[in-house]
C-alpha cells in the first residue's frame, strides 16, 4: 500500500531540514562552520535537526509530530499514530518520513 501526501492547512513550525546533492553538500558545510545541531548523514544527502537550521537553497523544512519528522508543508493522509506503529519495526524514533516513500532513522543522529 502506497502512503498518499496532501498539503496542510498551516504548515508545521520548523525543526529541521534536509537537503541533497549539491544542497546536502552546502548544508554540511553550514553545519560545521556554525556547530550545535543534531544531524544525520547518508551519502550525499543531510538532515539537521533544530528549530533553527541554516537556510540552504533546494533544502526542505521539516517539523515534529510526535516521534515522526515530516515535511513542513505536507501531511501523511493516514493517521500519525498508524504510521508510527508500523515503523517501530523498523529500529529506534524518532524517524524521517518524506512523501517519496524514504524512512530514515534519526535516533542515531549526532552533534556537530
Amino acid at each position: 500500500m502506497k502512503l498518499t501526501w496532501r498539503k496542510r492547512s498551516q504548515p508545521l513550525e520548523v525543526k529541521g531540514c534536509l537537503a541533497e546533492g549539491a544542497a546536502g553538500h552546502e548544508l554540511r558545510r553550514k553545519l560545521l562552520q556554525r556547530g550545535g545541531l543534531q544531524a544525520v548523514e547518508c551519502d550525499d544527502l543531510v538532515v539537521a535537526l533544530g528549530e533553527e537550521p541554516p537556510w540552504v537553497d533546494g533544502a526542505v523544512f521539516l517539523g515534529r509530530k510526535g516521534n515522526l519528522y515530516l515535511p513542513t508543508l505536507w501531511e501523511p493522509e493516514l493517521p500519525i499514530s498508524w504510521i508510527v506503529a508500523g515503523l517501530t519495526k523498523l529500529g529506534e524514533p524518532p524517524w524521517l518520513l518524506l512523501p517519496d516513500g524514504r524512512v530514515l532513522g534519526m535516533s542515531e543522529a549526532w552533534v556537530l
